[in-house]
């Protein structure tokens, strides 16, 4: 057993060595485990598992689509990239069932370049993500604020990246619903999106205004 920065119990079932092993070696995390056949992997697996989450701390959950069950995400910032253990809470502990690496950051983690010019937006009701969807497909120049389930906004983007980067963020509000107090169907449920389309004389473009709504919304 291994824990975590936040005090959370982790282990690994032998059934599952190999699986896990495998997730490393293609990680390029431990390469030596990954066979976890005979004792000296074996032992090189618990290494790294043990490298890996003595910082690592809860940042999410995924929920079952069919069955509403709960699987802590915990995050560690021990390798290159921050890398996530998916676990599923037993009578024992928490179980570890997979290692992947974390998703991305913010598209815009440096300030985006300086736009200048002047637009005009018209602003809809905020709507749920299927009319929100429905919405940007219908004005492919128009921009979005995602506002999470506390009314703040969570993400900023436009039509024309597609409706999946939208998808994206919504799933991950559904990740870390635990931040909000909610289960991960009432977090979903609490997000509405404002669309905001473009005026003809405008002289900024969707890129330039989504830029502009970033920065004024830090």
């Amino acid at each position: 057993m291994w824990t975590t920065l936040d005090e959370q119990r982790l282990y690994l079932p032998a059934a599952r060595r190999r699986t896990i092993a495998a997730q490393l070696a293609r990680l390029g995390l431990a390469p030596r485990a990954a066979n976890a056949a005979n004792a000296a992997n074996a032992a090189a697996l618990s290494g790294t598992l043990r490298r890996l989450t003595r910082f690592a701390s809860e940042s999410g959950v995924l929920e079952s689509a069919r069955s509403g069950r709960i699987y802590p995400i915990f995050t560690t910032p021990e390798t290159r990239r921050p890398i996530e253990l998916v676990t599923r809470p037993t009578g024992r502990a928490l179980e570890l069932l997979a290692v992947s690496p974390a998703p991305n950051g913010p598209e815009f983690a440096s300030p985006p370049p300086t736009v200048s010019g002047a637009a005009t937006l018209q602003w809809d009701a905020p709507v749920n993500l299927t009319q929100a969807q429905a919405a940007l497909t219908l004005d492919p120049n128009a921009v979005y604020v995602l506002e999470g389930p506390s009314g703040v906004p969570y993400y900023i983007g436009r039509a024309g990246q597609g409706t999946t980067r939208l998808q994206d963020h919504v799933a991950d509000i559904r990740r870390h619903s635990r931040a909000f107090g909610l289960t991960p169907h009432q977090a979903q449920a609490r997000v509405r999106v404002r669309v905001g389309h473009i005026q003809p004389g405008s002289a900024l473009t969707p890129a330039e205004i989504e830029r502009i709504l970033i920065r004024r919304g830090n």
